[in-house]
């Protein structure tokens, strides 16, 4: 619902704007950001991105938050080299004053970056990094996602796809299919690339049942896809169609 909650973030800073301390409007100012780039709204979000740092006291936790969360919008607009920019500045930040919450954020960042410029050796050790800083931190829900990402690049090179199938079953041992169900559901699909025949199909049709339960009809249509391309692949016309 983020139309409501841009709603509501839009009165609080109006509200902050005569009566609230920096801090508060810092906040608000990165949360209306934040919640624009989410919809895709960038200009305006990188606007409010630059409110926020107008606002921002240097050297703060709050700077590097800013840092990272413009280098995500950056990235997302495809501008890699300015997003790698931004991300780098918050791990250097960062590295005498840890925050393994945000470090493990910046050090993803850098480490996607990287990929999309084919510096695999380089995205590979960002991508540790990150798995390393977010492990610390036991926030379990972004390690997973990492190791996906971690999944991708390793799994590009068959010299080091072993690797990728064994970040996958981490990741499959790590989720709940009650709480984490979307990265169980691209955790079985990563082992699907990896596999063959009846144990691709396997994992093609846990990740659809997976992907039932998270909802999300993007990620659903995906593993319909897949299915069904595999099906045909087999001649299997008819269990494929209602998939297609």
């Amino acid at each position: 619902r983020t139309q409501d909650s841009l709603a509501g973030l839009r009165l609080a800073s109006a509200a902050l704007d005569t009566l609230g301390e920096r801090d508060d409007r810092v906040t608000v100012a990165t949360h209306i950001g934040r919640t624009l780039c989410r919809r895709g709204e960038y200009d305006e979000g990188l606007q409010w991105f630059h409110r926020a740092e107008q606002l921002v006291e240097p050297g703060t936790d709050d700077e590097c938050d800013i840092s990272v969360e413009t280098a995500d919008a950056l990235a997302g607009l495809g501008a890699i080299d300015e997003a790698l920019a931004r991300y780098r500045s918050a791990t250097e930040m960062l590295a005498s004053r840890p925050l393994s919450w945000l470090e493990g954020r910046a050090w993803l960042g850098v480490g996607l970056c990287l990929a999309r410029q084919g510096r695999h050796d380089a995205a590979r050790e960002a991508l540790l990094a990150s798995i390393e800083a977010f492990e610390a931190d036991d926030n379990m829900l972004s390690k997973m996602t990492a190791l996906l990402e971690l999944a991708t690049l390793e799994g590009e090179n068959r010299e080091t796809r072993q690797f990728a199938v064994d970040e996958a079953r981490s990741v499959l041992a790590l989720a709940d299919v009650e709480s984490t169900p979307f990265h169980a559901c691209v955790a079985h699909l990563k082992l699907a690339e990896f596999a063959s025949g009846a144990v691709g199909e396997r994992h093609l049709r846990a990740a659809l049942r997976l992907a039932h339960r998270v909802g999300l009809a993007p990620l659903s249509m995906h593993v319909e896809q897949r299915l069904g391309r595999l099906l045909l692949d087999h001649r299997r016309t008819w269990e494929a169609a209602p998939h297609v």
